[in-house]
């Protein structure tokens, strides 16, 4: 059962309980959702199936590493806020990609533009590089470079390959 068709079992038996249970509630969607994601993995037990699960996973490790990069450029803003010529050093860096897709660079591109302190100005248009403007550059093109492509990138890649 390719991927498509796990995700299309998985959100119909999600749909399916929150019916029989009458509650269309977030939670409930949750609930259904991670019931649905363990039935659907457990019924078809193949490559495929493994494959499933794994991306699920990594797709959770991804959003993980979101919200705590979120939090921590929350927070490097405000303290930039009451202290400003501390810690601001801006600068446009350009960030060779290893992301094929359309889809991948994009999603990149949101996830850098969403957190603060960062965002996404262009991609370039053999799709090689992203640019991107940040506050705090810190003392290293190169560390700010590396964070982006062992964070985001190396992450968005272990869910889409």
């Amino acid at each position: 059962m390719p991927i498509l068709k796990f995700t299309l079992a998985n959100l119909s038996l999600t749909i399916i309980w929150m019916a029989m249970t009458g509650d269309f509630s977030p939670t409930n969607f949750l609930e259904g959702f991670v019931l649905a994601y363990i039935m659907v993995a457990v019924a078809e037990r193949s490559d495929t199936a493994a494959t499933y699960l794994r991306r699920g996973g990594k797709l959770l490790l991804l959003f993980l590493v979101f919200i705590r990069e979120l939090i921590w450029a929350s927070v490097r803003v405000v303290r930039s806020i009451f202290m400003p010529r501390a810690y601001l050093n801006p600068g446009v860096v350009a960030i060779p990609l290893d992301l094929k897709s359309d889809f991948e660079i994009m999603l990149l591109g949101h996830m850098i533009t969403l957190t603060p302190g960062t965002l996404t100005l262009e991609v370039s248009p053999d799709k090689k590089f992203i640019y991107v403007h940040t506050m705090e550059l810190g003392d290293s093109v190169e560390a700010f470079r590396q964070s982006i492509k062992d964070g985001f990138e190396r992450r968005i890649l272990e869910v889409t390959s």
